[in-house]
């Protein structure tokens, strides 16, 4: 979606009021500090992104910052530093501090000799979703040229839990997919590996739900991710699919419905829409600056399904890795072939799931 179209779907959403008004104004606008990511209990690795986001309307990257302290406290006033990682991102390891369900979190960050924070949010109960299931069938979209074009899909379902013990439920979705790709024997010498490829999913979109005014205690068939099969050596071997459900607090629910509400920009944390949209996060000497983005405090839970090449018919799975054939198409797949790690996101260690 252009720029232009973001800014006047914001426009006709404001004067409509069906969100709460921003103070936008695109010829005032200017740089902002930005802060996106969160904490859960399950993972072993937390991580949040900071940056500078460039004037809007402009074609410019927003600016990674490398120079900030970042601190994990909890209700006790224990406190563990974010460590810097890579451009912009900085991890925290749980060593001193681990994230537990049921304590309060909060951030404090120094940056440019400015100091924000959060206020405190709780790790809520995780609701732990019972299954995902999947279709295969065929979807209709639009190409890069406006001609309608139908593709083999893949529509991926959640069934979970909702309402426990009576409490409102706020969730949201996140899917990723992984699958093997084995090399073939190149020259007499070598010994063929496999690698584990991993790659998130619907990452244009936004998937979450509140179950206000619903009195059931179980929400069946819930779509969170569509997979185009583009590239069917993905599905010669085992391929899995999975989907990371988090239980939010109301105040995270309320950010991302905000995000769904200006134009479901994204659906990645660390991807803010153009627009300025305050979060959680504030200067503490000057409350007046308008700091973008959330620090999420969430539980998360993971459910799993895997296919094989039986699960995908009608569609005609190869019985082999054509790709890496003498007979096969030359493709972006020819150095992968003898050498799997070259292709992003690959690993030699198996998945513990597998």
């Amino acid at each position: 979606m252009s720029r232009l179209i973001k800014y006047l779907l914001l426009t006709l959403i404001m004067a409509t009021n069906c969100v709460s008004p921003y103070d936008f104004d695109a010829e005032k606008g200017g740089t902002y500090f930005v802060v996106s990511g969160g904490v859960n209990q399950l993972d072993e690795t937390n991580s949040i992104k900071l940056s500078y986001s460039t004037k809007y309307g402009t074609n410019s990257r927003a600016q990674p910052i490398n120079d900030a302290q970042v601190v994990l406290v909890n209700s006790r006033n224990e406190k563990e530093e974010f460590y810097f990682q890579e451009e912009g991102v900085y991890v925290h390891y749980g060593l001193q501090v681990p994230v537990l369900v049921g304590e309060s979190f909060h951030i404090e960050i120094e940056c440019s000799g400015k100091n924000y924070r959060t206020d405190p949010e709780r790790v809520p109960e995780p609701i732990v979703p019972d299954q995902l299931t999947y279709e295969v069938g065929y979807a209709t979209a639009v190409n890069t040229i406006g001609n309608e074009v139908t593709r083999e899909n893949i529509d991926i379902f959640i069934d979970t839990p909702i309402n426990i013990n009576g409490e409102r439920s706020y969730l949201r979705w996140k899917t990723d997919e992984s699958w093997v790709f084995t090399e073939v024997q190149c020259h007499p010498l070598s010994i063929p590996k496999s690698c584990f490829m991993y790659r998130k999913l619907e990452t244009e979109r936004i998937f979450i739900y509140d179950s206000e005014g619903i009195s059931g205690k179980y929400l069946e068939q819930r779509l969170i991710a569509q997979k185009t099969i583009d590239d069917k050596v993905e599905f010669i071997e085992r391929h899995f699919f999975n989907g990371h459900q988090y239980t939010l607090t109301k105040e995270a629910y309320a950010y991302w419905k905000k995000v769904v509400d200006l134009a479901n920009p994204s659906g990645d944390i660390f991807d803010l829409p153009p627009a300025p949209l305050p979060g959680n996060v504030y200067n503490i000497d000057d409350q007046r600056e308008t700091v973008l983005g959330y620090f999420e405090v969430a539980s998360k839970a993971i459910a799993r399904v895997d296919l094989t090449k039986p699960d995908l018919r009608p569609f005609i799975i190869p019985t082999q890795n054509y790709l890496c054939s003498n007979y096969g198409p030359r493709t972006n797949y020819d150095e992968a072939c003898c050498q799997c790690l070259v292709l992003p996101n690959s690993s030699t260690e198996r998945p513990d799931y597998w």
